[in-house]
């Protein structure tokens, strides 16, 4: 059993004949005592200290333990997160793929379509720039036969007698309706 320091400083020895010097023995037991009490005190605040450390160190085992659990399921997570990633960029790459192939057709056929009907349009424009020169040609025709109508009318109005005098019948002009189903 240890003693504690008040046990130590009450402490009385017997006295005897030629016994210790009573006053040193007293001033050394009181030394010890006080000595004692400073080295209970160290000795509890250590322990106290070594509980808060005990306390420390298991709060740290347990956050080790988490973060190799968090880390674990983080390379876990990144990894399936990586192949997800890796899965719809294939999925995405080919849908891209699909719309510039399915966009490609179209502008194919809008080329195709563009160019039928630029041709048509071709063809639609010469059509009717022959019509044009029928009907120029039509017009000048008309045009030259009512010359010929007001040079015959006029000759006969200056009343020169001459053969010319009697107004021949000429043939009237044709309508443009008649003149274009020609």
């Amino acid at each position: 059993m240890l003693l504690t320091p008040l046990e130590i400083s009450k402490m009385r020895f017997p006295q005897r004949l030629r016994g210790y010097d009573r006053t040193e023995v007293e001033s050394f037991l009181e030394t010890v005592a006080n000595d004692f009490t400073v080295l209970r005190e160290e000795c509890r605040r250590l322990e106290r200290q070594l509980a808060e450390l005990k306390d420390k160190l298991a709060e740290f085992q347990e956050m080790e333990r988490s973060l190799r659990d968090a880390m674990v399921m983080a390379s876990g997570t990144v990894e399936s997160a990586q192949q997800r990633a890796n899965a719809l960029l294939g999925d995405a790459q080919e849908k891209v793929k699909a719309i510039v192939g399915a966009g490609e057709e179209q502008r194919r056929e809008i080329l195709a379509d563009a160019d039928a009907r630029r041709r048509e349009l071709l063809l639609e424009v010469e059509s009717l720039e022959r019509q044009r020169g029928y009907m120029l040609g039509k017009l000048r025709s008309l045009v030259e036969d009512q010359q010929a109508l007001v040079d015959a009318h006029m000759a006969a109005r200056k009343g020169d007698g001459g053969p010319g005098a009697q107004v021949l019948a000429l043939p009237q002009p044709k309508s443009a309706a008649a003149a274009a189903a020609e």
